[in-house]
């Protein structure tokens, strides 16, 4: 913050268009919740680019359905994306655990997996769900 202070008092200021302005909207940054949604796509459509074993198929896209499903409800509950923080150790396991047929599934379940850890430690900036519904979950 000292530093901040220091670079307004030369004459230097933070631009306008900075997601992290005060005030910024939602759509001026992108949540964490939204990257996990993405990965979440990602590992339902990758399970099928490759041929690989059934119980590898299985196990990712019903982690890219479980991984999209968690990063929605951490947009309403914060505490929520704890939920894909397990996932993201589950998906990690399972990639070494699982019989392969095909090393492509391996590091992609590997680095998804990494991604959805790191991403799933930083909390949103918004708790809410269009229509209010997130205002309503933490209210009882």
């Amino acid at each position: 913050m000292a530093l901040i202070d220091w670079f307004r008092s030369r004459g230097a200021e933070r631009p306008r268009s900075s997601p992290l302005r005060q005030g910024a909207t939602t759509a001026e940054r992108v949540s964490p919740r939204l990257i996990e949604v993405t990965l979440g796509v990602w590992l339902f459509v990758s399970a099928f680019l490759w041929p690989e074993l059934r119980v590898r198929v299985t196990n990712t896209w019903i982690c890219g359905v479980l991984c999209v499903t968690f990063a929605i409800a951490g947009m309403g509950l914060s505490w929520a994306r704890t939920f894909n923080s397990a996932l993201a150790i589950w998906l990690f396991v399972a990639a070494w655990a699982l019989p392969i047929a095909h090393v492509a599934t391996l590091w992609n379940n590997v680095l998804c997996s990494i991604a959805l850890f790191v991403v799933s430690l930083v909390p949103s900036d918004t708790t809410t769900l269009p229509g209010g519904l997130g205002r309503l979950a933490r209210s009882t």
